[in-house]
Protein backbone atom coordinates (compact mmCIF):
# COMPACT_ATOMS: atom_id res chain seq x y z
CA UNK A 1 0.00 0.00 0.00
CA UNK A 2 1.02 3.88 -0.54
CA UNK A 3 0.87 5.76 2.22
CA UNK A 4 -0.79 8.81 1.52
CA UNK A 5 1.03 12.05 3.07
CA UNK A 6 -1.09 14.36 4.81
CA UNK A 7 -1.08 18.17 5.70
CA UNK A 8 -1.19 21.57 4.61
CA UNK A 9 1.68 22.79 2.10
CA UNK A 10 2.32 26.26 1.63
CA UNK A 11 2.73 26.85 -2.60
CA UNK A 12 5.57 26.29 -3.99
CA UNK A 13 8.09 29.35 -4.66
CA UNK A 14 6.36 31.04 -1.65
CA UNK A 15 7.66 31.23 2.03
CA UNK A 16 5.01 31.52 4.83
CA UNK A 17 5.49 34.62 7.45
CA UNK A 18 7.75 33.45 10.23
CA UNK A 19 8.11 34.91 13.78
CA UNK A 20 10.83 37.19 13.02
CA UNK A 21 8.20 38.95 9.85
CA UNK A 22 7.33 42.24 10.63
CA UNK A 23 4.05 41.99 8.52
CA UNK A 24 3.06 40.28 5.33
CA UNK A 25 1.20 42.57 2.37
CA UNK A 26 -2.00 42.02 1.55
CA UNK A 27 -3.12 42.44 -2.05
CA UNK A 28 -2.85 46.06 -3.01
CA UNK A 29 -1.13 46.66 -0.20
CA UNK A 30 2.05 48.06 -1.96
CA UNK A 31 0.47 51.51 -2.67
CA UNK A 32 1.80 54.43 -0.37
CA UNK A 33 -0.82 55.69 1.88
CA UNK A 34 -0.99 58.26 4.11
CA UNK A 35 -0.12 57.20 7.89
CA UNK A 36 -3.18 56.77 10.32
CA UNK A 37 -2.85 58.73 13.42
CA UNK A 38 -3.15 54.67 15.07
CA UNK A 39 -0.42 52.88 16.12
CA UNK A 40 0.87 48.99 16.73
CA UNK A 41 -2.09 46.72 15.26
CA UNK A 42 -4.91 49.18 14.52
CA UNK A 43 -2.30 51.22 12.45
CA UNK A 44 -1.56 48.02 10.70
CA UNK A 45 -5.08 46.35 9.82
CA UNK A 46 -5.56 50.46 8.55
CA UNK A 47 -3.07 49.80 6.21
CA UNK A 48 -3.81 46.56 5.09
CA UNK A 49 -1.33 44.98 7.16
CA UNK A 50 -1.68 42.03 9.08
CA UNK A 51 -1.22 42.14 12.73
CA UNK A 52 1.88 41.34 14.16
CA UNK A 53 1.58 38.28 17.30
CA UNK A 54 4.51 39.71 19.74
CA UNK A 55 5.62 37.23 22.16
CA UNK A 56 4.85 37.96 25.80
CA UNK A 57 6.73 40.03 27.38
CA UNK A 58 9.46 38.46 29.17
CA UNK A 59 9.23 35.42 26.93
CA UNK A 60 12.77 34.55 25.15
CA UNK A 61 12.31 35.57 21.38
CA UNK A 62 12.16 32.70 19.03
CA UNK A 63 15.75 31.91 17.68
CA UNK A 64 15.59 32.83 14.15
CA UNK A 65 17.73 30.26 11.59
CA UNK A 66 18.97 31.93 7.94
CA UNK A 67 17.90 29.79 5.41
CA UNK A 68 21.63 29.56 4.25
CA UNK A 69 22.64 27.65 7.70
CA UNK A 70 19.21 25.50 7.42
CA UNK A 71 19.28 24.70 3.62
CA UNK A 72 22.79 25.12 2.28
CA UNK A 73 22.60 25.63 -1.37
CA UNK A 74 18.89 25.79 -1.26
CA UNK A 75 18.68 21.90 -0.24
CA UNK A 76 17.73 20.68 3.64
CA UNK A 77 20.04 18.94 5.59
CA UNK A 78 19.49 15.13 5.47
CA UNK A 79 18.86 14.94 9.60
CA UNK A 80 16.20 17.65 9.43
CA UNK A 81 12.60 17.43 8.67
CA UNK A 82 11.91 19.44 5.09
CA UNK A 83 9.48 21.74 4.89
CA UNK A 84 6.29 21.43 3.37
CA UNK A 85 7.11 23.55 0.04
CA UNK A 86 10.61 21.24 -0.19
CA UNK A 87 10.93 20.80 -4.35
CA UNK A 88 7.74 21.50 -5.27
CA UNK A 89 9.06 23.60 -7.71
CA UNK A 90 10.23 22.06 -10.81
CA UNK A 91 14.18 22.68 -11.83
CA UNK A 92 14.64 24.00 -15.15
CA UNK A 93 13.27 22.09 -17.84
CA UNK A 94 16.80 22.51 -19.58
CA UNK A 95 18.59 20.75 -17.13
CA UNK A 96 16.53 17.92 -16.69
CA UNK A 97 15.84 16.70 -20.13
CA UNK A 98 19.61 16.87 -21.84
CA UNK A 99 20.90 13.40 -20.22
CA UNK A 100 17.60 12.05 -18.93
CA UNK A 101 16.86 8.37 -18.83
CA UNK A 102 14.06 9.45 -20.84
CA UNK A 103 11.04 7.81 -22.69
CA UNK A 104 10.88 8.97 -26.50
CA UNK A 105 9.65 12.44 -27.34
CA UNK A 106 6.00 13.18 -26.18
CA UNK A 107 6.39 9.82 -24.06
CA UNK A 108 5.32 10.55 -20.73
CA UNK A 109 4.91 7.51 -18.16
CA UNK A 110 1.49 6.34 -16.79
CA UNK A 111 0.43 7.29 -13.19
CA UNK A 112 0.46 4.96 -10.61
CA UNK A 113 -2.85 3.42 -9.31
CA UNK A 114 -4.52 5.01 -6.41
CA UNK A 115 -3.72 3.20 -3.44
CA UNK A 116 -7.11 4.14 -1.62
CA UNK A 117 -7.13 5.93 1.59
CA UNK A 118 -4.26 4.25 4.08
CA UNK A 119 -4.54 3.93 7.94
CA UNK A 120 -2.42 5.44 10.30
CA UNK A 121 -1.04 1.79 11.21
CA UNK A 122 0.00 1.78 7.31
CA UNK A 123 0.51 4.81 6.96
CA UNK A 124 4.56 4.48 6.39
CA UNK A 125 4.24 1.31 3.28
CA UNK A 126 4.61 3.52 0.70
CA UNK A 127 3.81 7.44 -0.08
CA UNK A 128 1.32 8.30 -2.92
CA UNK A 129 1.14 11.79 -2.41
CA UNK A 130 4.51 12.27 -2.67
CA UNK A 131 4.44 9.77 -6.17
CA UNK A 132 1.30 11.71 -7.46
CA UNK A 133 3.01 15.17 -6.70
CA UNK A 134 6.10 14.50 -8.58
CA UNK A 135 6.97 16.95 -10.71
CA UNK A 136 5.58 17.57 -14.51
CA UNK A 137 9.31 17.49 -15.66
CA UNK A 138 10.44 14.92 -13.30
CA UNK A 139 7.57 12.82 -15.21
CA UNK A 140 9.16 13.14 -18.31
CA UNK A 141 11.94 10.94 -17.59
CA UNK A 142 11.80 7.05 -16.72
CA UNK A 143 11.47 6.40 -13.00
CA UNK A 144 15.08 5.91 -11.60
CA UNK A 145 14.91 3.14 -9.01
CA UNK A 146 16.64 3.66 -5.58
CA UNK A 147 17.23 1.11 -2.70
CA UNK A 148 17.27 2.34 0.51
CA UNK A 149 17.76 0.93 3.90
CA UNK A 150 19.32 0.35 6.86
CA UNK A 151 22.74 -1.98 6.49
CA UNK A 152 22.15 -5.64 6.89
CA UNK A 153 18.60 -5.05 5.83
CA UNK A 154 18.56 -6.81 2.31
CA UNK A 155 19.56 -4.00 0.39
CA UNK A 156 21.93 -6.31 -1.53
CA UNK A 157 18.96 -8.90 -2.44
CA UNK A 158 16.56 -6.53 -3.55
CA UNK A 159 19.64 -5.09 -5.97
CA UNK A 160 20.21 -8.27 -7.72
CA UNK A 161 16.10 -8.90 -7.74
CA UNK A 162 15.93 -5.59 -10.13
CA UNK A 163 19.15 -5.75 -11.78
CA UNK A 164 18.23 -9.54 -12.86
CA UNK A 165 15.79 -7.89 -15.22
CA UNK A 166 16.76 -7.50 -18.79
CA UNK A 167 16.08 -4.24 -18.90
CA UNK A 168 17.65 -2.64 -15.58
CA UNK A 169 20.70 -2.56 -14.16
CA UNK A 170 21.72 -1.84 -10.70
CA UNK A 171 25.29 -0.37 -9.88
CA UNK A 172 27.13 -1.27 -6.92
CA UNK A 173 26.88 1.34 -3.86
CA UNK A 174 27.49 4.69 -5.45
CA UNK A 175 27.19 7.04 -2.67
CA UNK A 176 28.15 9.78 -4.97
CA UNK A 177 25.72 12.42 -3.12
CA UNK A 178 26.33 11.58 0.41
CA UNK A 179 28.48 14.85 0.83
CA UNK A 180 27.33 16.80 -1.93
CA UNK A 181 28.87 20.06 -0.87
CA UNK A 182 31.95 18.37 -1.79
CA UNK A 183 30.68 18.89 -5.57
CA UNK A 184 29.30 22.35 -5.52
CA UNK A 185 32.95 23.98 -6.29
CA UNK A 186 33.33 22.18 -9.11
CA UNK A 187 33.27 24.50 -12.27
CA UNK A 188 32.35 22.30 -15.14
CA UNK A 189 30.39 18.91 -16.03
CA UNK A 190 34.17 17.45 -16.43
CA UNK A 191 35.37 18.43 -13.30
CA UNK A 192 32.32 17.29 -12.09
CA UNK A 193 32.77 13.50 -13.51
CA UNK A 194 36.52 13.69 -12.14
CA UNK A 195 34.85 14.52 -8.05
CA UNK A 196 32.97 11.96 -9.04
CA UNK A 197 35.49 9.10 -9.83
CA UNK A 198 37.07 10.30 -6.16
CA UNK A 199 33.94 9.92 -3.91
CA UNK A 200 33.50 8.95 -1.41
CA UNK A 201 36.41 10.56 0.29
CA UNK A 202 37.41 8.05 2.68
CA UNK A 203 37.32 5.05 0.44
CA UNK A 204 36.70 6.17 -3.37
CA UNK A 205 34.20 2.83 -5.27
CA UNK A 206 34.67 3.65 -8.66
CA UNK A 207 36.90 0.62 -9.06
CA UNK A 208 33.44 -1.39 -8.20
CA UNK A 209 31.87 0.13 -11.70
CA UNK A 210 34.07 -1.29 -14.35
CA UNK A 211 34.01 1.88 -16.13
CA UNK A 212 37.33 3.79 -17.63
CA UNK A 213 37.64 6.66 -15.50
CA UNK A 214 39.20 8.76 -18.43
CA UNK A 215 36.20 7.84 -20.48
CA UNK A 216 33.31 9.09 -18.32
CA UNK A 217 35.11 12.51 -17.68
CA UNK A 218 35.54 12.80 -21.55
CA UNK A 219 32.01 11.93 -21.88
CA UNK A 220 30.90 14.87 -19.56
CA UNK A 221 32.91 17.40 -20.94
CA UNK A 222 30.80 16.88 -23.93
CA UNK A 223 27.98 17.82 -21.94
CA UNK A 224 26.41 21.65 -22.49
CA UNK A 225 28.78 24.26 -20.14
CA UNK A 226 25.51 24.92 -18.48
CA UNK A 227 24.97 21.10 -17.16
CA UNK A 228 25.18 20.34 -13.40
CA UNK A 229 25.56 17.52 -11.31
CA UNK A 230 22.34 16.19 -12.26
CA UNK A 231 23.34 15.64 -15.74
CA UNK A 232 26.63 14.15 -15.11
CA UNK A 233 24.83 11.63 -12.69
CA UNK A 234 22.49 11.06 -15.25
CA UNK A 235 25.38 10.27 -17.69
CA UNK A 236 27.36 7.81 -15.16
CA UNK A 237 24.31 5.79 -15.03
CA UNK A 238 23.61 5.63 -18.94
CA UNK A 239 26.72 4.60 -19.32
CA UNK A 240 27.01 2.09 -16.25
CA UNK A 241 23.92 0.37 -18.09
CA UNK A 242 25.19 0.66 -21.54
CA UNK A 243 28.10 -1.54 -20.42
CA UNK A 244 25.52 -4.73 -19.31
CA UNK A 245 23.36 -3.44 -22.56
CA UNK A 246 20.58 -2.58 -20.71
CA UNK A 247 18.17 0.69 -21.20
CA UNK A 248 17.73 1.40 -17.69
CA UNK A 249 19.47 2.22 -14.52
CA UNK A 250 19.08 2.69 -10.39
CA UNK A 251 20.98 3.01 -7.36
CA UNK A 252 21.41 1.12 -4.08
CA UNK A 253 23.22 3.36 -1.67
CA UNK A 254 22.00 2.14 1.85
CA UNK A 255 23.58 5.52 2.79
CA UNK A 256 20.69 7.36 1.17
CA UNK A 257 18.14 6.57 3.54
CA UNK A 258 19.64 9.70 5.71
CA UNK A 259 19.72 11.93 2.09
CA UNK A 260 16.35 11.13 -0.19
CA UNK A 261 15.93 14.75 0.25
CA UNK A 262 19.07 15.60 -1.24
CA UNK A 263 19.13 13.00 -3.60
CA UNK A 264 15.84 13.94 -4.75
CA UNK A 265 16.76 17.23 -5.18
CA UNK A 266 19.31 16.18 -8.14
CA UNK A 267 17.35 13.65 -9.36
CA UNK A 268 13.55 14.44 -9.31
CA UNK A 269 12.75 10.90 -11.03
CA UNK A 270 14.05 9.17 -8.57
CA UNK A 271 11.66 6.35 -6.36
CA UNK A 272 12.73 5.17 -3.19
CA UNK A 273 12.67 1.64 -2.08
CA UNK A 274 13.34 1.29 1.54
CA UNK A 275 13.54 -2.08 2.43
CA UNK A 276 12.97 -2.93 6.26
CA UNK A 277 13.96 -5.90 7.88
CA UNK A 278 13.18 -6.71 12.01
CA UNK A 279 15.90 -4.94 13.90
CA UNK A 280 17.16 -7.68 16.30
CA UNK A 281 18.02 -9.54 13.03
CA UNK A 282 19.79 -6.81 11.63
CA UNK A 283 21.45 -6.14 14.98
CA UNK A 284 22.77 -9.93 15.10
CA UNK A 285 24.08 -9.38 11.41
CA UNK A 286 25.57 -5.65 11.46
CA UNK A 287 27.43 -6.47 14.33
CA UNK A 288 29.37 -9.22 12.64
CA UNK A 289 30.57 -6.67 9.37
CA UNK A 290 33.61 -4.39 9.35
CA UNK A 291 31.35 -1.14 9.33
CA UNK A 292 29.57 -1.81 11.91
CA UNK A 293 29.43 1.28 14.46
CA UNK A 294 28.52 -0.82 17.65
CA UNK A 295 28.86 -4.63 18.83
CA UNK A 296 26.12 -4.71 21.46
CA UNK A 297 22.43 -5.88 20.29
CA UNK A 298 20.61 -3.19 22.04
CA UNK A 299 22.66 -0.64 20.66
CA UNK A 300 22.47 -1.72 17.00
CA UNK A 301 18.48 -2.05 17.50
CA UNK A 302 18.29 1.81 18.76
CA UNK A 303 20.27 3.34 15.75
CA UNK A 304 17.85 0.90 13.74
CA UNK A 305 14.99 2.32 15.08
CA UNK A 306 16.30 5.91 14.67
CA UNK A 307 17.34 5.25 11.31
CA UNK A 308 13.83 4.27 9.96
CA UNK A 309 11.89 6.79 12.22
CA UNK A 310 14.07 10.40 10.37
CA UNK A 311 13.94 8.67 7.05
CA UNK A 312 9.82 8.15 7.44
CA UNK A 313 10.11 12.13 8.38
CA UNK A 314 12.43 12.82 5.40
CA UNK A 315 10.23 10.68 2.78
CA UNK A 316 7.26 13.02 3.26
CA UNK A 317 6.38 14.58 -0.05
CA UNK A 318 8.53 12.14 -2.04
CA UNK A 319 7.73 8.87 -3.88
CA UNK A 320 8.45 6.29 -1.65
CA UNK A 321 7.81 2.67 -1.03
CA UNK A 322 8.45 0.20 1.96
CA UNK A 323 9.03 -2.93 1.39
CA UNK A 324 9.68 -5.49 4.22
CA UNK A 325 12.11 -8.20 4.17
CA UNK A 326 10.43 -11.03 5.48
CA UNK A 327 7.58 -10.64 2.89
CA UNK A 328 9.92 -10.58 0.25
CA UNK A 329 11.65 -13.83 1.57
CA UNK A 330 8.28 -15.39 1.95
CA UNK A 331 6.10 -14.44 -1.18
CA UNK A 332 8.65 -12.77 -3.90
CA UNK A 333 6.45 -12.93 -6.78
CA UNK A 334 3.82 -10.46 -5.07
CA UNK A 335 6.36 -8.43 -3.47
CA UNK A 336 8.50 -8.13 -6.68
CA UNK A 337 5.38 -6.86 -8.62
CA UNK A 338 4.50 -4.39 -6.05
CA UNK A 339 8.32 -3.08 -6.39
CA UNK A 340 7.81 -2.83 -10.58
CA UNK A 341 4.26 -1.27 -10.40
CA UNK A 342 5.79 1.51 -8.36
CA UNK A 343 8.73 1.97 -10.79
CA UNK A 344 6.91 1.44 -13.89
CA UNK A 345 8.91 -2.07 -14.90
CA UNK A 346 6.72 -4.85 -16.27
CA UNK A 347 7.30 -8.04 -14.20
CA UNK A 348 9.96 -10.32 -15.82
CA UNK A 349 10.61 -14.26 -14.30
CA UNK A 350 14.10 -13.68 -14.30
CA UNK A 351 13.28 -11.16 -11.06
CA UNK A 352 12.39 -14.77 -9.08
CA UNK A 353 15.67 -16.18 -10.44
CA UNK A 354 18.37 -13.47 -9.57
CA UNK A 355 20.62 -15.74 -7.61
CA UNK A 356 21.54 -17.57 -11.31
CA UNK A 357 23.71 -13.97 -12.15
CA UNK A 358 24.37 -13.13 -8.81
CA UNK A 359 28.38 -14.55 -8.61
CA UNK A 360 29.17 -12.51 -11.80
CA UNK A 361 28.24 -9.55 -10.42
CA UNK A 362 29.55 -9.73 -6.98
CA UNK A 363 32.84 -10.44 -8.54
CA UNK A 364 32.99 -6.40 -9.39
CA UNK A 365 33.12 -6.12 -5.92
CA UNK A 366 36.83 -4.85 -5.01
CA UNK A 367 39.03 -4.16 -2.34
CA UNK A 368 38.10 -0.73 -0.68
CA UNK A 369 41.19 1.45 0.18
CA UNK A 370 41.64 4.66 2.14
CA UNK A 371 42.62 8.21 0.83
CA UNK A 372 45.88 7.44 2.69
CA UNK A 373 46.82 3.77 0.56
CA UNK A 374 45.88 1.83 3.49
CA UNK A 375 43.45 -1.23 3.20
CA UNK A 376 39.79 -0.50 4.57
CA UNK A 377 38.49 -4.01 3.47
CA UNK A 378 39.42 -6.81 1.08
CA UNK A 379 37.37 -8.08 -1.98
CA UNK A 380 37.16 -11.40 0.00
CA UNK A 381 35.98 -9.72 3.09
CA UNK A 382 33.28 -8.14 1.00
CA UNK A 383 32.26 -11.52 -0.94
CA UNK A 384 32.17 -13.45 2.36
CA UNK A 385 29.31 -10.82 3.68
CA UNK A 386 27.01 -11.29 0.51
CA UNK A 387 27.29 -14.95 -0.37
CA UNK A 388 23.88 -15.97 0.66
CA UNK A 389 22.36 -13.43 -2.28
CA UNK A 390 23.94 -16.38 -4.73
CA UNK A 391 21.72 -19.06 -3.13
CA UNK A 392 18.02 -18.74 -3.64
CA UNK A 393 15.65 -17.06 -0.77
CA UNK A 394 16.42 -18.83 2.59
CA UNK A 395 13.13 -18.12 5.07
CA UNK A 396 15.15 -20.06 7.58
CA UNK A 397 17.22 -16.66 8.33
CA UNK A 398 13.94 -15.17 9.49
CA UNK A 399 14.00 -14.33 13.48
CA UNK A 400 17.02 -15.87 13.98
CA UNK A 401 17.40 -13.27 17.55
CA UNK A 402 14.60 -15.66 19.10
CA UNK A 403 17.73 -18.48 19.54
CA UNK A 404 20.58 -15.94 19.17
CA UNK A 405 19.75 -13.80 21.93
CA UNK A 406 19.39 -14.50 25.57
CA UNK A 407 15.97 -12.98 26.97
CA UNK A 408 17.58 -10.28 28.78
CA UNK A 409 19.15 -9.16 25.60
CA UNK A 410 15.57 -9.72 23.67
CA UNK A 411 13.61 -7.67 26.84
CA UNK A 412 16.70 -4.56 25.95
CA UNK A 413 16.27 -4.28 22.24
CA UNK A 414 12.48 -4.14 22.64
CA UNK A 415 13.10 -1.25 24.95
CA UNK A 416 15.49 0.00 22.65
CA UNK A 417 13.49 -0.31 19.16
CA UNK A 418 9.94 0.84 20.71
CA UNK A 419 6.79 1.73 18.53
CA UNK A 420 9.20 0.76 15.57
CA UNK A 421 10.52 -2.71 16.66
CA UNK A 422 6.70 -3.45 17.64
CA UNK A 423 5.71 -3.47 14.18
CA UNK A 424 7.48 -6.55 13.79
CA UNK A 425 6.33 -8.53 16.34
Amino acid sequence: MLRAAGGPRTPAGTAGPSAGDSATLRPGAGRRRQQPAASGNAGRRQLGLRAVRRPARGARPPRRVSARRRYPGGRPLSDARPPATCFRQPLPLRSLAQLGAGLPPGAVPAALPDPGRSSAAACHRGNAQGAAKVSAISRQLRPFPIIVGVPRSGTTLLRFILDAHPQLAIPPETGFLMNEALLHSAASPAELARSLTQLPESAPAWADFALDAATFIQAAAQLPGSAGLPQVLRLFYQLYAARLGKPRSGDKTPGYLQHMQTVAGQLPEARFIHILRDGRDVALSWSQTWFAPEREPELLVQRWAGMITRARRQAHGLPYLELRYDQLLTDPQTQIKRVCEFIELDFHSAMLDYHRGTASRLDEHQARFQSDGQLLVSKQQRLQQQWRTTQPPDTSRLEVWREQLSPAQQAACRRAGGEVLGEFD
